[in-house]
């Protein structure tokens, strides 16, 4: 099936979609390693004496933090949809 062999040369549509959603989740471990080296500058601000930076730095903790659930939202995503599909696939595959 196409689902699960693609088509003639081509990526099946499970390998396309695991691989839209690794670049979700690729995108979102981009902005949080940003996000850690912008906590960092604000850390080594508030070591020189700006009072600003503990501001930043809770603010920039807590985008890390969401992040982190988006990104465990996708992969569970990813997941879940690559394992129904496949399944489904497998049981179409038996009744044929």
């Amino acid at each position: 099936t196409r689902a699960a062999g693609g088509a003639a040369g081509g990526e099946s549509f499970l390998v396309r979609l695991a691989l839209a959603l690794g670049k979700a989740i690729d995108a979102k471990m981009d902005e949080q390693l940003k996000i850690a080296g912008e906590i960092d500058e604000a850390k080594n601000a508030a070591k020189d004496g700006d009072k600003g930076a503990d501001s930043q730095i809770t603010q920039q903790g807590a985008k890390l933090t969401a992040l982190g659930q988006e990104i465990t939202i996708l992969s569970n995503a990813l997941n879940t949809a690559l394992k129904s599909i496949g399944e489904s696939v497998s049981t179409l595959a038996r009744k044929q």
